[in-house]
């Protein structure tokens, strides 16, 4: 009890000698009630200064996740189920080979010059080889998409998808004819082959292309 009434003393003495309102001696120092001590004390307690721990970051993929876009592991010309095209085959033994660098995995849409529609829809890993088979006759040109982690989601009966990371989309300029090619002795049927992949947010392909935006891509 001695030792807190002597700080209170020494504090009374530091506020008078601030204002310069009286000495020391003018103070006069009252011997507190019981129970007035605790709750000078009490009412002198420091606000509580505690803060809520920051709230973390939200990653990338949550966010994608909490907006319905879900991810596939998918094998060589799979797509998930949400994709409502309608593939079409032709009669003939012709097939467009596409090979994928270490680089990227490749999403294609091979497009039909005569109705603008989508006859296949294909994933490619990458590092790997792939062969789009029994094309019907017809030209075409490809969309492309290049990236990582394949994500999609049905909005408005339509499937979207799109890569999660290093997502890079292409429209092809070159045409595909698969159409038969008449010869003397008959006639031929056409193939094609394509090598694509990514480096340092560049395709490196062997036709020509230009970008185009994922909305593009997914329409």
């Amino acid at each position: 009890m001695r030792t807190i009434i002597l700080l209170l003393a020494i504090c009374l003495t530091t506020f008078s000698s601030c204002n310069n309102a009286s000495t020391f001696q003018d103070i006069e120092v009252k011997q507190p009630h019981e129970g007035e001590l605790s709750q000078e004390f009490e009412n002198s307690k420091s606000p509580d200064t505690t803060m809520a721990s920051p709230q973390q970051p939200v990653s990338e993929e949550d966010r994608l996740g909490s907006e319905g876009w879900k991810t596939s592991d998918l094998s060589n010309g799979a797509m998930p189920d949400c994709y409502n095209y309608r593939p079409r085959y032709g009669e003939l033994n012709n097939k467009l080979v596409v090979t994928v660098g270490g680089g990227t995995a490749v999403v294609i849409k091979m497009m039909s010059i005569s109705s603008n529609r989508c006859i296949r829809y294909v994933f490619i890993n990458s590092g790997s080889t792939y062969a789009i088979k029994n094309l019907p006759e017809d030209q075409y040109y490809l969309k492309i998409a290049y990236g990582k982690k394949w994500i999609s989601k049905a909005e408005d009966g339509k499937c979207l998808g799109k890569f999660m990371s290093n997502a890079l989309y292409e429209k092809g300029e070159d045409i595909l004819d698969f159409n038969r090619q008449k010869v003397a002795t008959g006639y031929n049927i056409p193939s094609f082959s394509l090598e694509l992949d990514v480096i340092s947010n560049s395709s490196v392909d062997s036709f020509n292309s230009s970008g185009i935006t994922e909305d593009d891509f997914n329409n």
